[in-house]
C-alpha cells in the first residue's frame, strides 16, 4: 500500500425490538431493547486500529421477581479499542489475511457497574472464500462478571 495510510469511519446502528420469550416465565412481560455503535478505524497495512462507542438499552414492562429486570430503564455504554495484525504479504480486496489482535475496553451502565474487557483474536479471511476466527475474552465488574470463548466459520458467495 505504499506506506500510506487508509482511514474509514464505520457508523454500525442496531435495531430495536420487542421480545416475549415465554409466557409462563415471563407473566406476560415483554422488553424493548436497542443497541447502536459507532466506530473509526484506521489502516496501515499490516495493522489496523479501531476506536468504537456502543450504547444500549433494556426496559421491561414491570419487573419480576423470578429474573432480572432492571429498576426503570436499563443504559449501558462501552467505548474500546481494537488493534489487529494482518500477517499477509499482499494487501488488495481479496487477498488472504491472517490475522491477530486484542479489544480492550471499559464500560458503565446505570446500576453502577464500571466493567473493564479483554479479548484476544486470532484467524484468517478471504482463503477460496473461506474465513474462520477464534476469539477469547474476559469481563470484570463489581456485578457483573464473564469468560468468554468463540469459533467462527464462514463462507462469501
Amino acid at each position: 500500500m505504499d506506506g500510506k495510510s487508509l482511514v474509514t469511519t464505520n457508523i454500525t446502528t442496531g435495531s430495536v425490538s420487542t421480545n416475549m420469550p415465554n409466557r409462563e416465565t415471563w407473566e406476560r412481560n415483554y422488553a424493548h431493547e436497542g443497541v447502536a455503535e459507532a466506530s473509526y478505524r484506521l489502516l496501515f497495512f499490516p495493522h489496523s486500529l479501531r476506536l468504537w462507542v456502543n450504547g444500549y438499552f433494556y426496559d421491561t414492562i414491570k419487573e419480576n421477581e423470578m429474573y432480572w429486570t432492571p429498576d426503570g430503564t436499563f443504559f449501558a455504554g462501552q467505548v474500546g479499542v481494537h488493534w489487529r495484525h494482518g500477517l499477509g504479504r499482499r494487501h488488495f480486496p481479496g487477498a488472504p489475511l491472517f490475522f491477530y489482535g486484542i479489544y480492550t475496553a471499559i464500560g458503565a451502565n446505570t446500576d453502577g457497574d464500571n466493567s473493564p474487557m479483554l479479548k484476544g483474536e486470532v484467524g484468517m479471511q478471504n482463503w477460496n472464500g473461506w474465513s474462520l476466527g477464534a476469539d477469547a475474552g474476559r469481563v470484570w465488574g463489581d456485578k457483573y462478571e464473564e469468560a468468554s470463548a468463540a469459533i467462527k466459520l464462514e463462507y462469501l458467495f
